[in-house]
């Protein structure tokens, strides 16, 4: 194989496919074997050898009437009992149907994989845990009723949420308040697992009660609100409370059943998940929609709005820029790397079934060693081999969409004799659950419109802070929320900070029809090169204030591994992108230094930061990655010298040549499955501002702006009518026969180099 190509070069043979295998091959065999790492092994048996312990009561939900709903009281607690009964019922029914499903499939009445449409497992039951590094790698306990790092008594935090009646102009509906109260103790390791202390803090759930809504808020916006208090006793017991104003997500249309159902689920575990929960509903509720306005909009060439929300034709179009030879195309979601060096990294970490796959290998075990580390990491892996849902694995291979159903079964199974790790499995489950479970139902509902001819169309939205929750459920991000600070901060972080893929991302995204793209709202539908630009700028001044100031923030580790991700997935073609377009010291900047965490102005293009750009900012990122590489951190030598120095040396103009993705690819996830958590985090930020601030990835987002995609709406993943021939770009048109006939060529070029070899 190739490693290397010259970037002059008007065509890349080697890099077409950046060295990848089975790109067109759905049905590979690791897809029939269950999905397992050593990780998720690991913590199983340590589980399995657990002292048992006297299962843990629920905690007991309380109904109170404030007497602000304008209702006699006997009348509103018979309101709220009949909103948990209903919870309750739809939640049986939902587990009633999964096990029908099983036991059928069990007794050979059907030879179908078993495909359930919700994948949280079992029943539900009041309580929660938040996370601990005695369970986790995180150096950094909880930091739950904290602002910007601080614990200020009865200091209030507020967040924005959804209230989806306003957001798609929808009738009101019901709504209700839900209060936790969180007491912070100490907790221990599970004996046997890898975890950064034996020993650490954690928020465990004490109290639950469910509260009627003010008469005067029926269509408000909807809130979350922590508040931090001491017990006056001298042990100084930290207690805070966190409340959560929602509505029920029913708007008269045909998702409200699956909708209710995931409601239901979060609703019954505690405030805290449901208001993550919610996230999920947003995104497959809004999605429906959006994915109607955009249809309408293809249909009849106008913008269609509907409350805060807008599609759009006329704002689709990028300016015309030169780039070198074709564009490669956008791999499928099912590629694998073909190197020794691969393969020797999953025979160590032991993956089966799945999980060998290059793909699923770096969006669970490379993401979640990356971010959370310690054997828990295993776990959040199997579920998050789920991302594979996005690609139209629900609808197009049943036998591995049964094999990641049963990841959520397996991680539920464990009884680790721990009852506050126990509790935070059970909220992690239900989170992950249910965000997969509309990731799911989502790329259904864009699949269901698979012949529907593609146009260039963007969705703008009005609240950005309502696109944060859809976009952060969107990109799966729905567990890191959970755990971070829960303040504006993060949720703009988490949120906006998606910009670092969609705005590589934004030239399929936007030609094939995909609704998702947050870099349009950033832009106030300005997609100028000056507008994206702008983005750019926020971008990489938030990515530094992180990695600065809150470096193990989990909302900011996500964004951080998208980064790494999209290097090693075998899917995103970071590196061939930016060689299609010619260097230049221009494209290097450094923002000035934010001096408070970003906001969600900060992302957009009139964030009015200033900037240094050109030579002096190339010499000083060379200075830096020479800085990286002289602490000699093992782990990351090969992701410097294979990928790094060669993409600044090419942004520099002091080098041509670029790696093949599969050259580095087993380096990058070396770096992220490193067991020195805070070291590789530190050192993993630095890498991530050298190839921004250099301007490597800026060149990345121009030559995505030159996609054109002739195929069907949503078609950049494997489906059945997915063909690498219908993307192309604006400088090298292929249609009707012509793609054909292109793709001929291409293939007897091949023949003869092969027969010329021979």
């Amino acid at each position: 194989m190739e490693t290397h190509y010259d970037t002059k070069a008007h065509h890349l043979p080697h890099a077409t496919h950046g060295g990848s295998l089975w790109n067109f091959h759905r049905h590979q065999d690791v897809f029939l074997d269950d999905i397992d790492c050593d990780d998720a092994a690991t913590f199983a048996r340590a589980a399995e050898q657990a002292p048992s312990a006297p299962p843990q009561p629920p905690t007991v939900r309380n109904v109170s009437c404030g007497g602000m709903c304008k209702m006699p009281e006997a009348e509103c607690i018979g309101v709220l009992r009949g909103h948990l009964s209903k919870a309750e019922a739809a939640v049986d029914a939902v587990n009633l149907s999964r096990r029908s499903g099983v036991n059928g499939h069990a007794t050979g009445a059907s030879s179908q994989p078993v495909v359930p449409q919700v994948l949280f497992p079992g029943v539900q039951h009041c309580g929660g845990c938040s996370r601990s590094p005695a369970w986790d790698a995180i150096e950094v306990p909880s930091k739950w009723f904290t602002t910007q790092g601080r614990r200020d008594e009865n200091s209030v935090i507020r967040v924005p949420t959804t209230n989806l009646s306003k957001l798609l102009n929808a009738p009101p509906t019901p709504g209700f308040v839900l209060v936790d109260t969180w007491e912070e103790k100490t907790v221990n390791k599970l004996p046997g697992t890898i975890s950064h202390a034996a020993t650490a803090p954690a928020w465990s759930l004490t109290n639950a009660e469910m509260q009627c809504l003010d008469a005067s808020e029926e269509n408000a916006e909807a809130w979350a609100e922590q508040r931090l208090h001491f017990r006056g006793h001298p042990s100084g017991v930290a207690v805070g409370t966190f409340r959560y104003q929602t509505y029920l997500p029913i708007l008269g249309c045909a998702q409200d059943d699956l909708a209710y159902q995931m409601f239901a689920i979060g609703s019954l575990r505690n405030a805290r998940v449901l208001s993550n929960v919610m996230c999920s509903v947003e995104l497959y509720q809004t999605a429906a929609k959006l994915l109607e306005m955009r249809d309408t909009t293809m249909a009849s060439g106008m913008d269609t709005r509907i409350g805060g929300l807008r599609t759009s034709i006329a704002a689709a179009t990028f300016p015309k820029i030169h780039i070198k030879g074709a564009l490669p195309p956008k791999l499928s979601g099912y590629a694998t790397c073909p190197t020794t060096a691969y393969n020797d990294l999953c025979d160590r970490e032991h993956a089966s079934g799945g999980m060998r796959n290059t793909s699923i290998f770096a969006m669970s075990l490379g993401y979640d060693r990356g971010v959370y580390g310690g054997s828990i990491a295993g776990l959040w892996a199997l579920m998050d081999s789920a991302f594979m849902f996005d690609y139209s694995t629900g609808t197009h291979n049943l036998h591995l969409a049964e094999k990641i159903c049963n990841t959520f079964t397996t991680v539920r199974g464990h009884d680790t004799g721990n009852p506050e790790l126990n509790a935070h499995l059970l909220d992690m489950i239900t989170v992950k659950a249910c965000n997969f479970t509309a990731l799911k139902a989502k790329a259904a509902l864009e699949d269901r419109r698979h012949r529907l001819q593609s146009k260039p169309c963007v969705a703008i939205w009005d609240d950005l802070a309502a696109m944060s929750r859809f976009r952060l459920a969107d990109a799966v991000f729905c567990h890191v929320w959970y755990d971070c600070p829960g303040d504006e901060a993060s949720l703009a972080m988490v949120g906006l900070g998606c910009a670092i893929h969609d705005l590589i991302d934004i030239g399929p995204d936007i030609s094939c029809g995909e609704i998702s793209n947050i870099i349009p709202s950033l832009t106030g539908g300005d997609l100028s090169l000056e507008a994206l630009w702008s983005v750019y700028v926020g971008l990489v001044a938030a990515l530094e204030w992180y990695a600065t100031n809150d470096p193990f923030n989990p909302a900011a580790l996500a964004i951080l591994y998208t980064h790494w991700w999209q290097l090693d997935n075998m899917r995103h073609r970071t590196v061939a992108l930016m060689s299609r377009i010619a260097p230049s010291p221009e494209y290097a900047v450094s923002p000035e230094k934010l001096t408070s965490p970003p906001s969600f102005d900060t992302f957009t293009h009139k964030n009015g930061l200033k900037y240094e750009k050109g030579r002096t900012v190339l010499d000083t990122q060379r200075v830096e990655l020479d800085r990286i590489e002289d602490a000699k951190f093992k782990d990351i030598q090969g992701v410097i010298t294979k990928l790094v120095r060669p993409v600044l040396e090419f942004s520099g103009r002091k080098g041509t040549h670029l790696p093949v993705e599969a050259t580095y690819c087993a380096d990058v996830l070396e770096a992220c499955l490193s067991r020195q958590h805070s070291e590789k985090i530190k050192l993993l930020w630095r890498l991530l501002l050298v190839m921004w601030k250099c301007g490597a990835m800026w060149k990345v987002v121009l030559a995505s702006t030159q996609y054109v995609h002739q195929g069907y709406t949503n078609c950049d993943r494997h489906r059945d009518d997915y063909n690498e021939t219908t993307w192309h770009s604006h400088h090298h048109p292929i249609s009707g026969s012509g793609a054909a006939a292109g793709g001929l060529k291409r293939r007897l070029s091949k023949l003869h180099q092969l027969f010329k070899r021979r």
